[in-house]
Protein backbone atom coordinates (compact mmCIF):
# COMPACT_ATOMS: atom_id res chain seq x y z
CA UNK A 1 0.00 0.00 0.00
CA UNK A 2 1.13 3.53 -0.70
CA UNK A 3 1.75 6.10 1.97
CA UNK A 4 -1.50 7.93 1.14
CA UNK A 5 -3.57 4.76 1.60
CA UNK A 6 -1.88 4.05 4.93
CA UNK A 7 -2.56 7.61 6.05
CA UNK A 8 -6.27 7.35 5.16
CA UNK A 9 -6.54 3.95 6.85
CA UNK A 10 -4.79 5.31 9.94
CA UNK A 11 -7.21 8.24 10.18
CA UNK A 12 -10.18 5.89 9.84
CA UNK A 13 -8.70 3.55 12.47
CA UNK A 14 -8.24 6.49 14.87
CA UNK A 15 -11.85 7.55 14.38
CA UNK A 16 -13.23 4.03 14.83
CA UNK A 17 -11.15 3.41 17.94
CA UNK A 18 -12.50 6.59 19.50
CA UNK A 19 -16.07 5.67 18.54
CA UNK A 20 -15.66 2.28 20.22
CA UNK A 21 -14.12 3.88 23.29
CA UNK A 22 -16.86 6.53 23.43
CA UNK A 23 -19.61 3.93 23.26
CA UNK A 24 -17.99 1.85 25.98
CA UNK A 25 -19.12 4.32 28.62
CA UNK A 26 -22.70 3.32 27.94
CA UNK A 27 -22.34 -0.47 27.87
CA UNK A 28 -22.72 -1.07 31.59
CA UNK A 29 -25.39 1.59 32.00
CA UNK A 30 -27.54 0.02 29.28
CA UNK A 31 -27.16 -3.42 30.83
CA UNK A 32 -28.12 -2.19 34.28
CA UNK A 33 -31.05 -0.06 33.08
CA UNK A 34 -32.66 -2.77 30.98
CA UNK A 35 -32.22 -5.60 33.44
CA UNK A 36 -34.00 -5.28 36.77
CA UNK A 37 -33.03 -7.32 39.80
CA UNK A 38 -36.39 -9.17 39.65
CA UNK A 39 -35.62 -10.34 36.12
CA UNK A 40 -32.12 -11.36 37.14
CA UNK A 41 -33.53 -13.37 40.04
CA UNK A 42 -36.14 -15.05 37.85
CA UNK A 43 -33.60 -16.16 35.28
CA UNK A 44 -31.48 -19.20 35.79
CA UNK A 45 -27.95 -18.59 36.94
CA UNK A 46 -26.46 -19.25 33.50
CA UNK A 47 -28.67 -16.74 31.70
CA UNK A 48 -28.06 -14.02 34.26
CA UNK A 49 -24.31 -14.56 34.02
CA UNK A 50 -24.48 -14.21 30.23
CA UNK A 51 -26.50 -10.99 30.51
CA UNK A 52 -24.01 -9.59 32.98
CA UNK A 53 -20.99 -10.70 30.94
CA UNK A 54 -22.02 -9.04 27.68
CA UNK A 55 -21.02 -5.51 28.78
CA UNK A 56 -17.84 -6.90 30.32
CA UNK A 57 -16.94 -8.63 27.06
CA UNK A 58 -17.66 -5.43 25.14
CA UNK A 59 -15.53 -3.38 27.49
CA UNK A 60 -12.67 -5.87 27.50
CA UNK A 61 -12.57 -6.89 23.83
CA UNK A 62 -13.85 -4.00 21.74
CA UNK A 63 -13.09 -1.07 23.99
CA UNK A 64 -9.64 -2.24 24.99
CA UNK A 65 -8.15 -4.68 22.51
CA UNK A 66 -9.72 -3.52 19.24
CA UNK A 67 -9.76 0.21 20.01
CA UNK A 68 -6.17 0.35 21.21
CA UNK A 69 -5.03 -1.89 18.35
CA UNK A 70 -6.52 0.60 15.91
CA UNK A 71 -5.00 3.47 17.85
CA UNK A 72 -1.56 1.85 17.65
CA UNK A 73 -2.03 1.30 13.92
CA UNK A 74 -2.86 4.99 13.55
CA UNK A 75 0.22 6.09 15.46
CA UNK A 76 2.34 3.89 13.18
CA UNK A 77 1.37 5.89 10.09
CA UNK A 78 0.43 9.31 11.50
CA UNK A 79 2.04 11.79 13.81
CA UNK A 80 1.16 11.06 17.45
CA UNK A 81 -0.04 14.63 17.96
CA UNK A 82 -2.48 14.27 15.06
CA UNK A 83 -3.86 10.99 16.41
CA UNK A 84 -4.25 12.45 19.91
CA UNK A 85 -6.51 15.20 18.59
CA UNK A 86 -9.05 12.55 17.54
CA UNK A 87 -9.55 11.62 21.22
CA UNK A 88 -11.53 14.85 21.55
CA UNK A 89 -14.28 13.15 19.55
CA UNK A 90 -15.02 10.69 22.41
CA UNK A 91 -17.41 13.06 24.27
CA UNK A 92 -19.24 13.79 21.00
CA UNK A 93 -19.77 10.07 20.33
CA UNK A 94 -20.89 9.51 23.93
CA UNK A 95 -23.32 12.42 23.70
CA UNK A 96 -24.83 11.31 20.40
CA UNK A 97 -25.14 7.71 21.58
CA UNK A 98 -26.69 8.85 24.85
CA UNK A 99 -29.30 10.87 23.02
CA UNK A 100 -30.07 8.17 20.44
CA UNK A 101 -29.86 5.05 22.60
CA UNK A 102 -30.72 6.21 26.10
CA UNK A 103 -33.04 9.08 25.25
CA UNK A 104 -30.96 11.67 27.10
CA UNK A 105 -32.02 15.29 26.65
CA UNK A 106 -30.22 17.40 24.03
CA UNK A 107 -29.97 21.18 24.16
CA UNK A 108 -28.44 24.04 22.21
CA UNK A 109 -25.51 24.17 24.63
CA UNK A 110 -24.61 20.58 23.69
CA UNK A 111 -24.88 21.45 20.00
CA UNK A 112 -22.52 24.40 20.45
CA UNK A 113 -20.06 22.13 22.27
CA UNK A 114 -20.22 19.47 19.54
CA UNK A 115 -19.68 22.06 16.81
CA UNK A 116 -16.71 23.59 18.65
CA UNK A 117 -15.10 20.19 19.23
CA UNK A 118 -15.53 19.10 15.61
CA UNK A 119 -14.26 22.44 14.30
CA UNK A 120 -11.23 22.20 16.59
CA UNK A 121 -10.40 18.68 15.41
CA UNK A 122 -10.84 19.72 11.78
CA UNK A 123 -8.75 22.88 12.20
CA UNK A 124 -5.86 21.10 13.88
CA UNK A 125 -5.81 18.35 11.25
CA UNK A 126 -6.11 20.84 8.38
CA UNK A 127 -3.16 22.86 9.70
CA UNK A 128 -0.96 19.82 10.33
CA UNK A 129 -1.80 18.53 6.85
CA UNK A 130 -0.32 21.66 5.24
CA UNK A 131 3.02 21.35 7.02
Amino acid sequence: MGKERHTRAAIIAALISNVIFGLSFMASRIALEHTSSAIMLSLRFGASVIIMLLPVLYLSLLSSVVAFGMLNYSVTYLDAAKVTVFSNIIPVISLVAGVLVLGEPFSAVYLIGVVLILLGVYKVNAETGRE
